[in-house]
């Protein structure tokens, strides 16, 4: 029993740390304003001009109002799994809960969907329209 205690005691502060230094070997991609200055010159517009252009802005308002949705779907799954697990067996509690969660599972499907969407026109965008 001591050499499984001993174990967790080095395994638990080892994937802590893991777990704080994975985002430093993250790899990011570009910003959004280069993919949207890219559209802009494929597209034969100026783009020299500063970060309150029009398609600067539609494109952070876009990227702002999906990462709100996705946070906010994210955020109902959690708080329906609690509800179902403080439910204390009444059944009418699990099956609200259950229903909360697909409806939610549902929102975030919708989200990611419109967001592939976007980023592929923008994409198509950027690229003038060729594959």
């Amino acid at each position: 029993m001591k050499l499984s205690k001993s174990i967790y005691q080095f395994i638990y502060p080892l994937a802590l740390l893991a777990i704080m230094l994975l985002p430093y070997f993250v790899f990011a991609s570009e910003s959004m304003t280069t993919r949207l200055q890219r559209v802009g010159k494929t597209s034969g517009y100026v783009t020299t001009g500063d970060d309150t252009q029009l398609a600067v802005l539609v494109g952070r308002i876009i990227n702002i109002f999906f990462s709100i949705l996705g946070v906010v779907f994210i955020v109902l799954i959690v708080l329906a799994g609690f509800k179902w697990m403080t439910a204390q067996g009444d059944d009418n509690k699990v099956k609200e809960a259950l229903s909360s969660i697909r409806h939610a599972i549902l929102g975030l499907i919708i989200t990611l969907s419109a967001y592939a969407i976007w980023a592929f026109v923008e994409w198509v965008l950027i690229s003038g329209g060729s594959f």
